[in-house]
């Protein structure tokens, strides 16, 4: 029923616009704004505006001839200042150009000219007089480097110089071999019957048959010895006892006037300062 209720209304609704499309009004033609409303530009198209020719006048022949006169004069204007300024510099290049050559030709002829102002404005300054010492001797080379630390700011020149040398230790009184050990041991008991008893026989080394009478640091006290068996009727021996030694000495350069250094340097016990040459 709802169905065709719904078809029946389609239906008239077509009828409807059938109708209005064959006896309604037909379709409103377009008409253009009003021009007369003030505000409102006019719309115009491309293909309706016309082109208008702008005319060219005609150049006459005075026109033309006043910029090639112009033309002409500027060209000469600047012929002219463009020539003139070299001309007038040119014989003033030569001119300094010669004055060149002669200063060169002067100084080519008087070549120790210049050389002599030169030596002349910085005078050579004479060295400062120098004194040479020699430092020593130091039983160790550190204590030689400590003395060369302690100096330091006073010292021109230094060199660490090593020394070999013998040195006396003491002293030693004996009496010479014996041809035999027996010989040597009758002198040995000799000496303590007159009441001597700082002795003994070597029986072995170079010394053999030896009887050394004792060792003394002091060359007084050795003689003494020496003296007293003397008196026993025998003739003893004296010799120095010699050790092989390594000393070190501190050569130094310092200023001639300068001896602030000296108290430093001769710190240690038993070194000295000797006057040395300067090489």
């Amino acid at each position: 029923m709802i169905s065709r209720a719904l078809v029946a209304v389609l239906l008239m609704m077509n009828l409807g616009v059938a109708a209005w499309w064959l006896w309604g009004p037909g379709p409103q033609q377009p008409f253009a704004r009003d021009a007369a409303i003030p505000g409102i530009p006019v719309l115009q198209l491309l293909t309706e505006r016309e082109t208008s020719t702008v005319p060219v006048p005609a150049l006459s022949a005075t026109t033309n001839a006043e910029p090639a006169a112009m033309a002409v004069e500027s060209e000469a204007l600047v012929a002219g200042v463009s020539t003139e300024p070299a001309q007038a510099s040119a014989p003033a290049d030569t001119d300094a150009a010669e004055a060149i050559s002669t200063e060169v030709a002067a100084a080519e002829a008087e070549p120790g000219s210049r050389a002599v102002s030169a030596g002349d404005a910085e005078p050579a300054v004479p060295p400062a007089p120098q004194q040479c010492y020699s430092i020593g001797p130091f039983a160790a080379l550190d204590d030689a480097g400590r003395i060369s630390a302690l100096i330091e700011s006073a010292l021109q020149r230094q060199q660490v110089r090593e020394v070999r040398s013998s040195e006396v230790r003491g002293y030693r009184v004996y009496l010479p071999a014996f041809p035999t050990r027996q010989e040597a041991m009758d002198a040995a008991r000799m000496l303590q019957e007159k009441g001597l008893r700082d002795y003994y026989v070597v029986t072995a080394g170079e010394q053999e048959n030896t009887v050394s009478l004792g060792l003394f640091r002091d060359l007084a006290n050795a003689e003494s010895r020496r003296e007293q068996v003397r008196g026993f009727g025998f003739e003893p021996r004296l010799e120095p006892r010699l050790q092989e030694l390594t000393r070190w000495w501190l050569d130094i350069a310092v200023a001639a006037n300068d001896d602030t250094w000296r108290q430093q340097a001769t710190r240690y016990p038993g070194t000295r300062i000797e006057n040395l040459a300067c090489g």
